[in-house]
């Protein structure tokens, strides 16, 4: 789950820096332990990030048929679309 690096991906394995606001990730706040998504209104296939590392979190986090499936080593707060999960350490499925 947490190899080095940060690849943010979908579908096609597209990869960017991680500061690249690509597919909405739109910021991550290491001090509030919060992380924001803005998907886009139409996604065909899956869509997220993985071994996305703030603070001391390191986070995977997928998007695919309505439910954000979220892995993560330590505690923070997803905000996806303005709606906030709480994201505990290991693996947590919100429905969107």
């Amino acid at each position: 789950m947490f190899n080095r690096g940060k690849k943010i991906w979908h579908r096609f394995n597209f990869t960017a820096n991680s500061n690249s606001p690509v597919f909405g990730l739109t910021g991550a706040d290491a001090f509030k332990n919060t992380l924001s998504w803005n998907l886009p209104p139409v996604i065909k296939g899956a869509v997220g990030v993985a071994n996305y590392s703030f603070g001391n979190v390191v986070t995977d986090a997928v998007y695919k048929d309505g439910t954000v499936t979220v892995r993560s080593n330590a505690p923070y707060t997803l905000t996806v679309n303005g709606r906030s999960y709480p994201v505990k350490p290991g693996e947590n499925i919100f429905e969107e």
